[in-house]
């Protein structure tokens, strides 16, 4: 079957960008896409409680872009997509390389010389030696030796550690005073491969006032953090067998349910597109498990667990809970009966991470 995929976006990428974005993974054969911002993605991977009610701040130094946010109650409060990153240390590096020493270098040996000797400070906490490298003369054309010392590799970083310091400055200030008091006490996270240059997080915490710390991993807290999510995500199926269903006495939407704990929970939607009484047929919902059912739209019949029952006025929206009330890993079949002519919708069915579910539709004939 085709893959249900889960792609990271710049927070401050346009819907337009986020449009392309999407057709173009659905073109590769994906059969359902999301997307997910890219400071939200590194947030979860590092940890933190964006699900709470206080404020979280978290800095993603990419490759292309840095990420600047202010998260809280699973949402961003404040972004600022910044034009800095790795690619632009490495550029900043073969800048001044040419300036200073007149020597010509290409990118991976740019990779290279961030790696040993780049740094946000002169204060490091670690120290390192120079760093030896060659490049083309630009006057004579021949191979030249270069000694990079720990001051060069301040100085060719100097400006874009700058432009990180004002953004995270400039996110503060905007931000709002209870969540400006929460950082305080949190501190400012840092993931992505850009943190870990060196010193940096001294140079934030020096520039701020504020604690920063580097998440554990950052080059995979992105990757780590988008992979919890897609677990928390909730599981959807289209309802392709639609149609003019005026034939059969009812339809029934079958999902199988097989909790790994006694006490997980499922939410169960169906909102249908177009929904008709053929004949002078009823039309309404019919959820069957095990010996309870449930005649829509009267919901006033709760039994068995099912909790928070919601049909709209005509019957075309229909929303309810239920916990497992049987031993873990007892499978549990719903059945929801669609009465009328149907001309399509869509089931949504979610739950906890402990819930295993498939779903196949079948027709009931008169």
């Amino acid at each position: 079957p085709s893959p249900r995929v889960l792609v990271c976006v710049p927070c401050r990428s346009t819907q337009v960008e986020r449009r392309a974005i999407r057709e173009s993974v659905l073109g590769a054969g994906a059969r359902d896409v999301k997307l997910i911002e890219e400071p939200m993605a590194a947030a979860i991977g590092a940890g933190l409680p964006v699900e709470e009610a206080s404020g979280n701040m978290v800095v993603d130094i990419g490759g292309g872009t840095s990420e600047i946010a202010i998260l809280s109650l699973n949402g961003i409060v404040y972004s600022e997509s910044l034009k800095v990153g790795g690619d632009k240390f490495d550029e900043a590096i073969q800048t001044y390389v040419r300036r200073k020493f007149g020597v010509v270098i290409g990118e991976s040996t740019a990779e290279l010389i961030k790696l040993q000797v780049g740094c946000a400070t002169l204060n490091c906490k670690k120290e390192f030696d120079s760093y030896e490298f060659r490049g083309r003369n630009l006057a004579e054309g021949i191979p030249e030796l270069v000694v990079f010392k720990k001051e060069d590799g301040f100085g060719a970083l100097e400006n874009q550690c700058n432009a990180i310091v004002r953004s995270i400055r400039s996110a503060l200030e905007l931000s709002p005073p209870e969540l400006a008091a929460d950082i305080y006490n949190t501190g400012i996270y840092l993931a992505g491969g850009g943190s870990m240059l060196r010193g940096l997080d001294q140079r934030l915490s020096l520039k701020t006032d504020l604690p920063v710390y580097i998440a554990e991993d950052p080059l995979q807290a992105v990757v780590r953090g988008t992979g919890i999510f897609a677990d928390q995500q909730n599981t959807s199926h289209q309802l392709t067998g639609g149609g003019d269903i005026s034939s059969f006495t009812d339809t029934g939407l079958t999902a199988t349910i097989t909790p790994t704990r006694s006490d997980s929970k499922v939410f169960c939607m169906v909102s249908l597109g177009s929904l008709s009484s053929p004949g002078g047929t009823s039309t309404g919902f019919r959820l069957v498990r095990g010996s309870t059912d449930i005649a829509m739209p009267d919901s006033t019949a709760l039994q068995s667990g099912f909790t928070n029952v919601y049909v709209s006025e005509d019957s075309s929206l229909f929303s309810v809970n239920f916990n497992f009330l049987d031993s873990p890993a007892t499978t549990s079949t719903i059945t929801y009966k669609i009465y009328g002519r149907c001309t399509g919708g869509t089931l949504y069915l979610g739950g906890d991470n402990d819930v295993v579910n498939t779903i196949t539709l079948m027709e009931v004939k008169q």
